[in-house]
């Protein structure tokens, strides 16, 4: 079965259905020039922070190098998914997407990482099992959007459910979504989520070009010893 560009981009993205996602990694696994060149694809949207990275170069000898188990893509077939990676990207290029892309977005995608699971080890078991958090740890984001925002109507009191639909809306790219909802943990008086949903509304203010609000919020941060603090720091000295 062939795949056109949209699709590759919504299951990069998360955006398939369950089903979907099943039939694609179905053909990967029969299909190894398809499984390489969506691993290439997916390097490419997370590593391409200034022009050709390390690792992306690594990765690409990988694939040129592979051995009994994967088939050698040709430079023909490199070229092509590449191209189409530029598409997953929504550019021309990759070269023009380096020389269109803002430095606000690339600091964004330089920086931003998934949260991890972190409930209480007396609940992990029953919520792990919900499928919220299945959804969450499959990438599945639109079926973890609908399942957060269950729980926020559900659980008013917990801050969690608030706290990881603000996550997922970040991996939506709606941006006003994962503002409000990081903001209104900010506010709260769990420190479990408190300083993360800081630096994650710092980094949804900076894609969404609101530069003021994210520099005051990482200023905070970098004054402040934590886990954020050192990045935050970087990122300041970025955008001076």
């Amino acid at each position: 079965m062939d795949y056109s560009d949209e699709q590759i981009r919504a299951y990069l993205l998360g955006n398939l259905s369950h089903e979907e996602s099943e039939l694609l990694e179905k053909e990967m696994e029969a299909n190894a020039e398809l499984a390489e060149a969506i691993d290439l694809q997916r390097d490419i949207m997370i590593g391409i922070r200034a022009a050709f990275d390390e690792k992306l170069k690594d990765k690409l000898s990988q694939v040129q190098d592979a051995g009994d188990n994967i088939r050698q893509l040709s430079p023909r077939a490199l070229w092509r998914w590449a191209s189409a990676a530029a598409i997953v990207l929504g550019t021309l290029g990759v070269y023009f997407y380096m020389n269109q892309t803002t430095l606000d977005e690339r600091l964004y995608y330089t920086y931003y990482e998934d949260f991890p699971n972190i409930i209480e080890p007396t609940q992990r078991d029953q919520i792990n099992s919900s499928p919220a958090f299945t959804a969450y740890q499959s990438e599945d984001w639109k079926e973890a959007e609908e399942a957060f925002d269950q729980l926020v109507i559900e659980q008013p009191s917990e801050v969690y459910p608030q706290f990881y639909s603000g996550i997922v809306a970040m991996n939506l790219e709606d941006w006003s979504k994962a503002i409000s909802a990081l903001e209104k943990v900010r506010a709260s008086a769990d420190e479990r989520f408190v300083d993360p949903a800081s630096w994650y509304v710092a980094l949804a203010y900076l894609r969404n070009n609101n530069k003021e609000r994210a520099r005051l919020i990482l200023e905070m941060i970098a004054n402040t010893p934590g886990t954020y603090q050192e990045d935050a720091r970087a990122i300041l000295e970025e955008l001076q």
